[in-house]
């Protein structure tokens, strides 16, 4: 029965473990299903932070515009995906933590805004 994705093994005369697993089609179909929502949400925050980053901004300004309180969570899920992706880049690189650091938009940023007004 292991083909349909059921095995019955015997613990003893009494006892038998039934082990079920997916098909891999199916756990193929999730998988895809969750990266799809978790790519489409970082893109949603990228996005939403992309218009606000036209002239040198900081952390601070960009949060107040976005209407978002908590830092570490601005900072990991709007600014790091962002410059991961090549949205933004620091004006500072050098020195991430600098309290100067401000944040811009690079030329692929530019041209998704332009295509996205």
């Amino acid at each position: 029965m292991a083909e349909r994705g059921i095995e019955i093994t015997f613990d003893t005369e009494d006892f038998f473990i039934a082990t079920l697993t997916r098909p891999e089609t199916i756990q193929k179909e999730v998988t895809d299903q969750v990266t799809m929502e978790v790519t489409m949400e970082v893109a949603m925050e990228v996005a939403r932070l992309i218009p606000f980053c036209l002239q040198p901004v900081n952390r601070q300004i960009l949060q107040e515009k976005l209407g978002l309180r908590n830092a570490d969570h601005f900072r990991k899920a709007y600014i790091l995906p962002a410059i991961k992706g090549g949205w933004i880049e620091m004006t500072i690189p050098d020195k991430p933590k600098s309290r100067l650091q401000k944040y811009i938009l690079t030329s692929k940023g530019r041209k998704w805004l332009e295509e996205n007004p």
